[in-house]
């Protein structure tokens, strides 16, 4: 019986070119399917394309349009935490709707998920506003390292 390559050298850089062929895709599939995983390793491959081409969402570009809401989408790249991602995303978001709104948010605009719920703290040259109380979030998704987030805001009656 054969061990599976350690898992730390499939995933390192080769660190000179004798062993380039170490840790490639040609190389892990001749070790999966000699372990007979291969249907697996291909699985995850598959899943992981289908994946992307869902990505990102539509809503990213078109937000959904409503009577009874406001709708605005934020995005944030790959930055050192992943709740930050989120709150960056979102704050994006929360300044787009406050664009749409004629609201200028200048001097601060920050969004914060915790406890699920959002915190906004908007402030206006004029003083705080709470224009965006109530903002939700309505879906999330992570696409190639990037955080899409989609809010919502109901309007006023």
């Amino acid at each position: 019986m054969t061990r599976p390559p350690s898992a730390s050298r499939a995933r390192s850089p080769a660190p000179h070119a004798a062993s380039a062929g170490r840790g490639s895709l040609p190389a892990l599939l001749r070790a999966s399917a000699s372990r007979a995983g291969l249907p697996a390793l291909l699985g995850a491959i598959l899943m992981s394309l289908a994946a992307c081409a869902a990505c990102p969402p539509g809503w990213v570009e078109r937000p959904p349009q409503a009577a009874d809401a406001l709708y605005a989408s934020g995005t944030c790249g790959d930055v050192f935490v992943e709740a930050d991602a989120r709150n960056i995303a979102l704050t994006r978001a929360a300044r787009r709707l406050a664009d749409e709104l004629g609201l200028n948010v200048e001097p601060r605009l920050s969004v914060i998920f915790a406890d699920g719920r959002l915190f906004v703290e908007a402030l206006t040259p004029a003083g705080p506003t709470s224009a965006l109380d109530g903002l939700q979030l309505v879906a999330e998704a992570v696409c190639r390292r990037t955080t899409c987030v989609l809010v919502r805001l109901p309007r006023g009656g």
